[in-house]
């Protein structure tokens, strides 16, 4: 098969063929097709749903996608995990009660990767537990309850995989890193992706469109460390990365959902320095950068921030992915963007880690709490243009 490009330059080829096979189908609608055969669950069944608070709505509704949403497991994937039902690629939560959806979903956000693969969503869980007893009788109580019944209906959804995965040929290593991943911390390349992969798709399976943020920064130690230990090449790592890459494509289905220029928000930031200040670059940019010229994928809007100090080998291969087209690849001037992030007040370490989400916006992984805020423009203009 052939991964066309706008510029008609030919794609190199380096991921093996059934990787190939599998990014092919899933771009040309196969499981974009399956998920929107299942639209929502209802609720109707659900006895005095509508005497309920919200939050116990909310609630109920979690449960009932995590326990009859379908499973599914694609030929050879090598991670696991989905979001299964149609609603959800139109920015709503997956429901219906007397045939109508309940509430629009939760975009813009970036979520707390490295805490999960570093200490896991058991840890999420302790802590919102710890939460629960300090603000017990308040109006923080509901929402804290609600965090942790949300956690143990991932914990049902991630049962149902182990248990589709536990005898199924040809997938005794999904398994073993799924058993792991993401409840307790990640050991190692293949089961961080996993980890940020499940993670991910229960998130979007309950109809929300998070961010990834700097995967790169996320899983470039894993990486590093198994190639010291000759655990992985940089070819199975390319394969592995690839089918997370692969499995975002599990929303395209030809259909127009108004997702603006993002697709559905799971933006990506690549290369530029830590909080210290220190380049995060490493073998996980580049294998980024090499599955996305070959496969073409840009249902991860991805950013790579460059600066003064950026190495010309890093700008001359984001050069090499940008001439195939197609507007997969974007670049951030770091260094302006951090100056603006300190002048509106945030410290430098913060500053340094900035991501990006939704229609590009910049904001801190795991800290920035979104919302559109209407101004008028022209009295701006007026005030500071005309009248100077």
């Amino acid at each position: 098969m052939e991964f066309y490009t706008s510029s008609g330059l030919k794609r190199p080829v380096r991921l093996n063929e059934r990787t190939r096979q599998f990014a092919y189908e899933s771009l040309n609608h196969k499981y974009g097709i399956d998920t929107i055969k299942t639209a929502n669950i209802p609720l109707d069944h659900i006895e005095n749903f509508e005497n309920m608070a919200e939050i116990e709505k909310y609630n109920t509704a979690i449960y009932e996608i995590v326990t009859k949403a379908p499973v599914r497991i694609c030929e050879k994937e090598k991670i696991s995990g989905a979001a299964t039902l149609g609603w959800a690629i139109s920015h709503k939560v997956p429901v219906q009660y007397n045939s109508k959806p309940l509430w629009s979903s939760v975009s813009h956000l970036t979520i707390d990767f490295d805490t999960v693969l570093k200490k896991g969503v058991n840890f999420i869980r302790c802590e919102a537990e710890k939460y629960l007893i300090k603000y017990a009788g308040t109006e923080k109580e509901p929402f804290l309850k609600s965090c942790i019944h949300c956690i143990d209906c991932m914990k049902i959804y991630h049962l149902r995989y182990l248990e589709t995965l536990k005898n199924k040929k040809g997938y005794e290593q999904n398994y073993k890193n799924l058993k792991v991943v993401p409840f307790e911390p990640a050991t190692n390349f293949y089961e961080a992706i996993q980890s940020i992969w499940f993670t991910f798709a229960f998130v979007r399976l309950c109809g929300n469109w998070p961010g990834i943020g700097r995967i790169d920064r996320l899983l470039g130690d894993y990486l590093e460390k198994d190639l010291k230990e000759n655990k992985i090449t940089l070819d199975e790592a390319r394969e592995v990365l690839a089918h997370f890459f692969i499995k975002g494509c599990e929303w395209v289905c030809g259909g127009n959902f108004g997702s603006g220029d993002a697709q559905h928000y799971q933006n990506i930031i690549l290369s530029g320095i830590d909080e210290n200040g220190a380049d995060v670059t490493n073998d996980v940019t580049y294998l980024v950068l090499d599955i996305l010229e070959e496969l073409g994928i840009s249902d991860f809007p991805t950013t790579v921030r460059i600066n003064k100090n950026s190495d010309t080998k890093l700008l001359r291969r984001i050069s090499e992915v940008i001439r195939f087209g197609g507007g997969i690849i974007a670049v951030y001037n770091e260094d302006l963007i951090i100056k603006s992030l300190t002048d509106y007040g945030y410290s430098l370490t913060e500053s340094r880690k900035f991501a990006n989400d939704g229609c590009w916006e910049i904001q801190i992984p795991g800290k920035t709490y979104f919302t559109y805020q209407p101004f008028d423009s022209l009295t701006i203009l007026q005030k500071e243009s005309i009248t100077r």
